[in-house]
């Protein structure tokens, strides 16, 4: 449980008693993290935390206390006779418990200090339990520290087991004390001959001094207790000074923020007045649809293996098993990408994806190819130069069964838009992908899917028309689709352009209008759906052409 404020005390005309080196209250910790292990919690929670504030030369320093009791806090003194039993009774059976430490040679010094009180005010009881402020504090600081701590002791007095009084201080040389023997003790008392030594002392007087000795010693000690006992009287019935709460300031504070409240329901009331009525209802049924729709079923996007039978599944699962990791082993190293199925056996991809690859290297995989396959390029862009078309058609020999992607030019700013592909900088940490580094051909990453809009529909210097867009991708993604929410591509993810000193970036795609020309010229059937995208609809069938002859392909090398 977290310690509570209990009160405050000024350390103005109050010298904070000393040992080991450092001040009492500074072993705090240590005292009660002692007296927890041999003694126990009850023992430790007497005495309050204390956190010292360092004063300056016009502001004295203060001690605020702190303590995990819970409950009224109040004066032991301050308390009625009938109420003050209780904390009393366990004050008493708390420092029974502390006696034997008392004379301990370590923690005996440290725990007489820490029963130094400054006042009665000092005893509190918490809730029923008793405990201690203002300790290790003396408001004489002439004498010893041990003397001090006697002094501010006297408070503990009534609730102690045994007299407690610091160690009497002796004085080097030796004393010489007569030696009596009970015989003359006994002689002097019956009045019988004293016996007298020839050359010793008188030993009669010296046999009265044990018997005074004794005598002034009970009454010293019956004054005390006499004494004790009356100031302990006295003090219950006074009120005590020592105030935990400033009462009225407290009172002040709360008027005030009753106040503040009050100002603040008088503005806030004419505000809800005016407000009543206006309230703008929006019917979720008109809201836009943030993002697709994961459990719906794709639109018109991707083109039928089977005329009039449409794709049977979600957008995710079409971009997964339409798009491909693009691995194009060069001299240099291996260079990854993406690209994606328009038809059967044909991938489309960037051209710099596949600049200087080994052509009987290069391999794609997929989750539906389930291993490295064989490609080899049919076509590509005379360039791969930033604003100038950028695109490679790619042919893999031997597959079946998988749903190519459709394409629309219909895109315009603020469309929501997807973003397929395997970004190297989220591949590192795929498991799959460091297996397929490894040399396992069946390994196959997880496709990546970020969502964005697009920004802009712009023209390059070289007249393409390329489309910024807020989807998140990075080196890898060259060469993927970018669709819409029904999965016909917008667009081929191709470049990235950075500023360093704004650390920011923006990602850019070739828009589907080139990419089109481009496969018709290479006698790729395309359909362009400029329909809405609405997801659930089916899918218009495309006619694909057949895919031209190529030679076997060889083994690819193990991707870097």
């Amino acid at each position: 449980m977290a310690p509570r404020f209990i009160g405050k005390t000024s350390l103005a005309g109050l010298t904070p008693l000393h040992h080991g080196g450092g001040p009492v209250l500074a072993r705090y910790a240590s005292l009660t993290d002692t007296l927890r292990a041999r003694v126990g919690t009850e023992a430790a929670q007497l005495f309050a935390e204390p956190v010292v504030t360092e004063g300056t030369d016009q502001v004295p320093g203060s001690v605020s206390w702190y303590s995990e009791l819970q409950g009224e806090v109040e004066p032991l003194a301050a308390l009625p006779v009938e109420r003050r039993a209780g904390p009393e009774g366990r004050l008493r059976q708390i420092l029974a418990r502390l006696d034997p430490l008392l004379t301990d040679p370590e923690l005996g010094p440290l725990l007489r200090r820490a029963l130094a009180l400054r006042s009665p005010g000092s005893l509190l009881a918490v809730g029923g339990v008793p405990l201690l402020i203002d300790w290790g504090l003396s408001e004489q600081p002439s004498g010893t520290e041990e003397q001090q701590a006697a002094r501010g002791s006297v408070w503990m007095t009534p609730y102690l087991p045994a007299p407690y009084l610091p160690a009497p201080v002796t004085t080097p040389g030796p004393v010489q004390i007569p030696q009596v023997t009970p015989a003359v003790i006994l002689s002097g008392l019956s009045g019988a001959p004293r016996a007298m030594a020839s050359t010793g002392p008188d030993v009669s007087r010296w046999a009265v001094f044990p018997v005074a000795l004794v005598t002034a010693g009970l009454f010293l000690g019956l004054g005390l207790w006499a004494g004790a006992r009356m100031v302990a009287s006295r003090l219950a019935d006074r009120t005590s000074t020592v105030s935990v709460l400033d009462e009225h300031a407290a009172a002040d504070a709360l008027d005030r923020q009753k106040q503040a409240n009050a100002a603040l329901v008088q503005e806030i009331e004419p505000r809800r007045r005016l407000l009543a009525g206006n309230v703008c209802v929006v019917d979720p049924a008109l809201l836009p649809r943030l993002g697709p729709d994961r459990a719906a079923a794709v639109g018109p996007g991707a083109v039928a293996l089977v005329p009039g039978v449409p794709f049977q599944g979600s957008l995710g699962e079409l971009l997964t098993q339409a798009v491909v990791l693009v691995i194009a082993p060069q001299s240099d190293g291996t260079a990854t990408g993406s690209g994606f199925f328009v038809g059967p056996g044909l991938i489309v991809t960037n051209r710099h994806v596949i600049e200087g690859v080994d052509p009987a290297r290069l391999v794609v995989t997929s989750k539906k190819l389930g291993h490295l396959t064989p490609a080899r390029i049919l076509a590509k862009t005379p360039s791969a130069e930033i604003g100038d078309p950028d695109v490679a058609l790619l042919q893999v020999e031997g597959v079946s069964g998988i749903q190519p992607l459709g394409f629309s030019t219909t895109a315009a700013p603020l469309d929501a838009v997807i973003a397929a592909g395997f970004p190297g900088l989220l591949l590192q940490a795929d498991e799959a992908f460091e297996r397929l580094r490894q040399g396992d051909a069946s390994a196959v990453p997880e496709v990546i899917l970020t969502d964005g809009k697009i920004n802009a529909i712009q023209s390059s210097p070289g007249g393409m028309k390329i489309m910024p867009h807020s989807a998140a991708v990075s080196g890898g993604n060259s060469g993927g689709p970018l669709v819409d929410a029904c999965g016909r591509v917008l667009g081929i993810n191709t470049f990235i352009t950075a500023n360093r000193e704004q650390v920011v970036h923006a990602n850019y795609a070739q828009k589907s209008d080139g990419v089109i020309t481009f496969l018709r010229e290479n006698n790729v059937t395309v359909t362009d759906v400029t329909a809405p995208c609405t997801p659930g609809a089916p899918a218009p069938p495309a006619p694909t052409p057949a895919p031209a002859p190529a030679p076997a392909p060889t083994a690819p090398a193990t991707p870097r």
